[in-house]
């Protein structure tokens, strides 16, 4: 050829080019790129002609692939679009046979990609076999560490994982930008089949990438339930965490999966492990976005109510700050400190009142704090009402001190009978002041295995209990349920569940 060297230099800008390959369809463009490579196989014949010393017909040639070029530049459209117009290039026959014969399979253009990694990437199966069978190397690396097989593993192509495992493509290799690893993008984008390749061809299920995170991790992050059961299956670690502290259980219950926290609590993760930064807990993660039954199923299973994060905060705090009421009250149900005080000394009854939450402070009430307690400022709940604004706060506040009753030696200030299930549930047994309430449901005396002496009332009668019953019950786990009914039942009259709501 007269120019050898500009035929390999505008072949090298055509594969430049061509890397940004996809899935063989076709684009606005497409005719025009048809009909200059019919032009280019007439004028070569075959791929042996590109070395031809034919002055003419190399010029023939150079002006062809150059208008090849051109037309690829001129594409006009999506980058979708513009991606097809280079795989219809890559897929003639003529331009597969130039690439052999040239030997220009590992060509890499200045972003470190070629022909075998954007086939890989683009999910372009017989392209990807034919740069193999022409010699590429199967573990060729872009600038940022990317293999073909982590290309093909991000982008859900399993027909081409599974050509590159067979071609010998090592599964461990991890990208240099962030230790990313074929596994785990796989796991991510919840691909069962890929997954099960790449642990049956040796990948590292305990694999951590930059940000410590693990194949499983990143299955749960991605909400990929069939996914997260293989790698479990497979021997992965359930209590790994990564760089934030975050393990399978608050990932689960921060994205609100009841099925994938299940799958985790089952296979021993831990309830209570909180996370780095802050410390908070998958139960303070569930109550801050009002994830009520992720809540019901990590107190059934045993998670600590009263925990505090790296601030002092309780999952019961988080429900005032973020206004979640629902989620107070299954805190509460479960025994949650009613009387837990701030580093300002403020219960979480003064921080609702201090955040004007009025339907909050009606749950707080409903629940017997203790009215007297005093912040560093020397202020009760009293004071604080009196100087908000809200009216209603200020009158509900203002009603409980209308009477005092005593119970385990401490005085509690309780007012009007809206507020005071609590001395409902306990008039049976004659400890708080009597309200006229709930006498009817009250029975005989009882000492159920598991509880102290109380009353035996209808299951809906004792607040808590009602509370953890159905929080238990919730759940699904029937032995859980099974054993409250064992711990508390009296009898059954009626087809009624009767409890011992005990003396508190």
């Amino acid at each position: 050829m007269a120019d050898p060297g500009r035929v390999f230099l505008c072949f090298m800008v055509l594969l430049a080019v061509m890397c940004r390959g996809c899935d063989s369809q076709e684009s606005p463009d497409s005719q025009n790129i048809q009909n200059i490579l019919q032009g280019l196989q007439q004028t070569l014949g075959d791929a042996s002609r590109i070395g031809t010393s034919d002055p003419v017909l190399a010029q023939n040639i150079t002006s062809q692939l150059q208008s090849l070029l051109d037309a690829m530049r001129q594409v006009q459209g999506t980058e979708e679009e513009v991606r097809q117009s280079a795989v219809q290039i890559l897929n003639h026959p003529l331009i597969q046979q130039i690439l052999i014969f040239t030997r220009l399979v590992d060509f890499q253009n200045f972003n470190g990609s070629s022909l075998l990694l954007t086939s890989a990437a683009s999910g372009v199966v017989s392209s990807v076999q034919l740069m193999l069978r022409a010699g590429a190397f199967v573990n060729l690396r872009d600038e940022n560490g990317w293999t073909p097989l982590i290309w093909a593993a991000r982008n859900n192509h399993s027909e081409v994982v599974k050509v590159l495992l067979e071609a010998g493509a090592d599964p461990n290799i991890e990208n240099w930008n962030f230790g990313d690893d074929a596994l785990g993008w796989a796991a991510y984008n919840g691909h069962p089949t890929i997954v099960q390749d790449l642990l049956n061809a040796g990948a590292d299920i305990g694999h951590v990438d930059a940000d410590g995170d693990t194949a499983l991790l990143l299955a749960i992050r991605g909400n990929h339930l069939e996914v997260t059961k293989i790698l479990l299956d497979s021997g992965a670690f359930i209590n790994a965490q990564n760089k934030d502290g975050w393990n399978a259980v608050i990932q689960a219950a921060y994205i609100n999966n009841i099925d994938l926290l299940r799958l985790a609590i089952q296979a021993g993760g831990s309830l209570n492990t909180k996370t780095a930064k802050y410390g908070d807990t998958a139960l303070m993660w569930a109550t801050s976005l009002g994830h009520l039954e992720i809540m019901r199923e990590l107190l059934a299973a045993g998670a600590e109510v009263d925990l505090e994060n790296n601030d002092r905060y309780t999952s019961l705090s988080m429900s005032i700050t973020q206004n979640q009421p629902e989620a107070a009250k299954i805190l509460l149900a479960f025994g949650a400190d009613i009387n837990q005080r701030a580093k300002d000394g403020d219960s979480v009854l003064m921080e609702a009142v201090n955040l004007g939450r009025q339907e909050m402070v009606e749950v707080l009430l409903q629940h017997c704090p203790d009215m007297s307690v005093e912040n560093i400022n020397r202020k009760t709940v009293f004071t604080l009402a009196r100087q908000r604004f809200s009216i209603e706060i200020r009158n509900m506040i203002d009603a409980h001190q209308a009477t005092t009753c005593l119970a385990d030696g401490r005085s509690y200030i309780l007012g009007s009978v809206k507020y005071d299930s609590c001395r409902q549930q306990q008039c049976c047994n004659s400890v708080w002041r009597y309200t006229g309430l709930a006498l009817d449901s009250c029975g005989s005396q009882c000492n159920t295995p598991g509880t102290r002496l109380g009353a035996c009332v209808l299951v809906n009668e004792c607040v808590r209990l009602e509370q953890v019953f159905q929080v238990t019950n919730a759940a699904g786990d029937v032995g859980r349920t099974t054993k409250f009914l064992v711990d508390h039942r009296c009898d059954t009259r009626d087809g009624n569940i009767h409890v011992c709501c005990p003396t508190l």
